[in-house]
């Protein structure tokens, strides 16, 4: 591209009225979601963010900067998020008719976000790489709030755009996703903070200018490379885990007539699985996935003794399935999405109860003001169970289960007090069929891993189902809707925690305390002079 080509689309881009850079705006966030997983094309953010701070130049009316961010947002999670549009496709006689609503106000809801963003930066008057870590700064610490405020949806972080890459991710062991994506947006964001006059003079301040956000790329894989150059692949040499993948689908899994089959599928599976030539001293553990037995058990006494009958000797079997009991103030049952274990003898060791659940897929918030029914099984909200946990099952190494989305959360994985050896994550996105939302919830599960150095095993109904290790390398995995088990020793922790494992979000916000004062000193030192780099 010439020269004055350039010059010539962002002085476009700066005086178009307006509703224009609200539509360009919106446009340029929906390409942007080409960039998350599965596709992963993550060099068109280079692109699209420089347009997006292109498009807030020279706005004196913070309100129009504000609506500029929003728009970007609203294209970026409807296409990164259209997948949620196939839950209410399941019972569509029931819940189609809230699609539309539910998809523009989860993506406008989500894209305040970025327009507080926008909105903030508009504010600071600065240039250069000053300007590209304000920019980053403000654009992580809205990512974190997404993440915390109200129950929180910490998804499609700008981060996860680069964990189609062992070496890049690498980086969150120190500063958790939030440095990642503090990396990448920097990286995405610096071409557009630098004026187009200065991007095209041939000498070699140019070249560097051009050269810097790919130099930010390749230091954090030259980064994650000597990391993993000596990481060492160490397993528990008695605990074997065998990973279940039955690939059923939604509209067929809670038909009552498919219940049993549903159970015999799975138990099937367990026992091709089955280690042939295992020690009296191993340990088999059995995974199956989030509500994979759709029966109560205290009502259902045969189903723990089925279960018990088809382990091998020291095997335990690690369920997902839902829980009832009686209310004490006699207000009829109290419902819980769970995971059940239980030995080789059927006996039940111990329950884990999901505490952070889904809005209006696991409960309905405001029920007497929002009359409306929960996307998933039967009429009742689930309850929150008491939070997370360590459990520490017999001889098995101690574990902290999640289920579903609770994996997404940065930092809220794994108990502080009572450290466990490895992550459990089981969950069930046969909800959304062949679509980019497993892959994006298996992308930011494997984060979880590498941000706490602790091995996690994924079963998955329809798939993504996989043995990671603490660097969140893919040990073993099944495909999305493919049927049949991975099986291998259970990968141990790293002998030491990871940075963030031992102090959190507190790293990253004491490296943005630090970036700030840069910036104050940096500006301070070039005072008034317009910053050319």
């Amino acid at each position: 591209m010439k020269k004055n080509s350039i010059q010539s689309l962002y002085l476009h881009l700066v005086k178009v009225s307006p509703r224009r850079k609200f539509l360009i705006s919106f446009l340029l966030g929906l390409f942007s979601a080409l960039s998350l997983p599965p596709i992963h094309f993550f060099l068109i953010l280079f692109l699209t963010v420089t347009g997006l701070i292109w498009l807030l130049d020279e706005i004196e009316d913070f309100r129009i900067s504000f609506c500029i961010g929003w728009f970007f947002g609203v294209g970026y999670f409807l296409g990164g998020l259209y997948w949620i549009s196939y839950a209410f496709l399941v019972n569509s006689d029931k819940f189609a008719l809230f699609l539309p609503f539910a998809m523009i106000g989860l993506s406008s809801l989500l894209s305040i976000f970025i327009g507080l963003t926008t909105f903030l930066f508009s504010k600071f008057r600065f240039s250069g790489l000053n300007k590209a870590l304000v920019f980053s700064s403000l654009w992580v610490m809205m990512e974190w709030l997404r993440g915390h405020i109200f129950t929180g949806l910490p998804w499609n972080l700008i981060g996860s755009t680069l964990t189609f890459s062992d070496e890049l991710i690498q980086i969150s062991s120190i500063f958790g996703t939030w440095g990642l994506s503090f990396f990448a947006i920097l990286s995405f964001s610096f071409l557009g903070c630098t004026q187009p006059k200065f991007l095209m003079k041939k000498n070699l301040l140019c070249f560097l200018r051009v050269g810097f956000p790919f130099i930010i790329l390749i230091t954090l894989w030259c980064g994650g490379y000597i990391r993993l150059l000596f990481a060492e692949e160490n397993f528990f040499p008695n605990v074997k885990v065998n990973v279940i993948q039955a690939n059923i689908q939604q509209k067929d899994k809670w038909l009552p007539k498919n219940r049993e089959k549903n159970f015999f599928k799975h138990l099937d599976i367990t026992r091709d699985s089955l280690e042939k030539k295992k020690t009296e001293e191993t340990i088999e553990l059995f995974i199956w996935p989030e509500t994979a037995i759709q029966f109560f058990l205290d009502e259902n006494k045969k189903i723990s003794e089925i279960v018990g009958k088809n382990l091998s000797k020291n095997g335990l079997l690690f369920s997902g399935g839902i829980r009832k009991e009686k209310d004490p103030y006699d207000k009829g049952d109290i419902f819980w999405n769970s995971i059940l274990f239980l030995d080789d003898e059927g006996k039940e060791l111990g329950i884990y109860d999901k505490f952070h659940l889904v809005p209006f897929g696991e409960y309905v918030p405001l029920k007497t003001i929002i009359p409306i029914e929960k996307i998933t099984q039967g009429l009742s909200d689930f309850s929150p169970g008491d939070g997370l946990k360590t459990l520490h099952l017999n001889n098995v190494p101690s574990f902290s289960p999640l289920i579903c989305f609770e994996v997404i959360f940065p930092g809220q994985v794994a108990n502080l007090l009572d450290r466990p050896k490895w992550l459990l994550n089981v969950t069930n996105d046969a909800w959304f069929g062949l679509s980019s939302g497993p892959y994006q919830h298996f992308s930011s599960a494997r984060l979880r891993s590498v941000e706490e150095g602790l091995p996690l095993v994924r079963a998955a109904n329809t798939g993504i189902s996989a043995i990671i290790d603490p660097y969140g390398r893919v040990i073993n995995k099944l495909d999305l809707l493919s049927e049949g088990y991975i099986d291998n020793y259970l990968p141990k922790p790293l002998a030491s925690r990871t940075l963030y494992a031992k102090f959190g979000d507190r790293v990253f916000f004491i490296f943005l305390l630090i970036l700030f004062l840069f910036i104050g000193i940096r500006k301070k030192l070039l005072g008034n002079k317009f910053e050319k780099y």
